[in-house]
């Protein structure tokens, strides 16, 4: 429990509440972010979401606002484009499992974000979109509603 919160454990508590067993709580003891980190290691890597599914969560969680934020503003390259930012974590991460994440050119065009189109999330939050190269391409279609 964290702030009168279950943060892992609600199915469990309420067939017990059902049930009318007793149960033990245990208060969460660290931070609003320290209690927000432990409910995603405690469901993201058991629940069977999908890539989409996971990256709208973590957009949700505010880890992307968070990874972009440490990542801090665009860079302007010598011909003008832009180019993203990769926070050092990810970097990191990224090492870890052999591989390199490059900083990836913008082309200037401003891709509607998946989050700004309702029926691409509801169609993630679904399972039915499956990858997310097709949730931006639908993003992109569709747009805002």
């Amino acid at each position: 429990m964290f702030e009168d919160q279950v943060l892992d454990g609600r199915n469990r508590l309420a067939v017990a509440s059902v049930l009318a067993m007793p149960v033990t709580l245990k208060e969460f003891g660290g931070t609003a972010d320290q209690a927000r980190a432990f409910v995603w290691s405690a469901n993201a890597a058991r629940r069977h979401l999908t890539i989409p599914q996971i990256a709208l969560a973590a957009d949700r969680f505010g880890f992307i606002a968070a990874a972009k934020a440490e990542a801090g503003p665009r860079i302007p390259d010598a011909d003008g484009s832009m180019r993203t930012p990769v926070a050092p974590w990810a970097q990191l991460a990224a090492k870890r499992l052999g591989r390199q994440i490059t900083r990836g050119p913008s082309n200037g065009s401003m891709r509607p974000a998946v989050t700004e189109a309702p029926d691409t999330m509801r169609r993630i939050e679904n399972g039915e979109i499956r990858r997310v190269d097709i949730a931006v391409k639908e993003a992109a279609r569709n747009g805002p509603r």
